[in-house]
């Protein structure tokens, strides 16, 4: 927490024009008695419900400005983070946009859990408009306030996993625009507790469930069972063939999705 609030308070952005926001969900660590003492200037909201989905609607709801930008307590944001994203919304008809997550220690991550959820994100190195199947991180993103009007983070998904990316589908299929701006750099100093297979597999669980949900929400019935078998089975065969971390993440999460269609689908009619 207190390195990306370094972060920020470092950006290269006029002072005036930026509103802090941390929201804490109830935490007994000290970090409310760091905050007051070391950053006074920041906003501190309390919040007493749980999940990342809540804490980002609420902190929206505290803001003053016109752009909303979001990261994470263990990321450490690029000096010209908020100046690139908000240059490229000034430059370009657009809700909102982000840039990819970094790894901040990248030699202490394995190179077979490349492509695995532990808290790296990047679309390339070219600039591109995303299309519906897309998202960005909400890790790293900023969003017109405007956009809140109409969408908010949906809250009652499980685990409050992928939650940017059910975020960002509601504004693509809204008509809005979402721009991947890969020079606006975010570094995630990951916890090492995630780098092994418990954690992937508990993943894979909740995103599954979560999959499920999202599709769900958009008044899909029987027409899952089929889609999420197909993505099962096309799961199955890239994780027997190649049999690497990511796949057996791709291959569980879509084995929970499957299994979701079938037991929910009945049950939340």
């Amino acid at each position: 927490m207190e390195s990306c609030l370094r972060s920020l308070f470092n950006l290269d952005y006029p002072s005036s024009k930026l509103q802090i926001i941390v929201v804490d969900g109830g935490s007994k660590d000290g970090t409310i008695e760091m905050l007051t003492h070391e950053f006074p200037q920041v906003h501190l909201v309390t919040e007493n419900r749980k999940g990342v989905a809540i804490a980002r609607n609420t902190g929206w709801k505290h803001s003053e400005g016109e752009l909303i930008a979001y990261t994470d307590d263990d990321c450490i944001v690029d000096r010209n983070w908020i100046r690139t994203l908000v240059n490229t919304l000034g430059s370009n008809d657009a809700e909102g946009a982000g840039g990819p997550l970094i790894y901040l220690y990248r030699e202490q991550i394995p190179d077979s859990y490349k492509g695995t959820p532990i808290g790296a994100f990047d679309l390339g190195g070219n600039q591109l408009q995303l299309k519906i199947g897309q998202n960005l991180i909400t890790a790293n993103i900023i969003v017109k306030a405007e956009v809140f009007g109409k969408i908010r983070f949906f809250e009652s998904l499980v685990y409050n996993d992928s939650e940017d990316a059910e975020f960002c589908r509601s504004i693509l299929e809204s008509g809005g625009k979402l721009l991947y701006v890969p020079d606006a750099k975010v570094f995630h100093d990951i916890d090492a507790r995630r780098i092994n297979l418990h954690y992937i597999l508990k993943r894979s669980f909740f995103s599954g469930i979560t999959s499920y949900i999202i599709e769900r929400k958009r008044k899909r019935n029987l027409s899952l069972i089929p889609k999420f078998l197909r993505y099962f089975l096309v799961g199955s065969f890239r994780f027997f063939l190649r049999r690497t971390v990511s796949d057996f993440y791709w291959f569980a999460k879509c084995f929970i999705a499957f299994l979701s269609s079938i037991l929910l689908v009945f049950l939340c009619k």
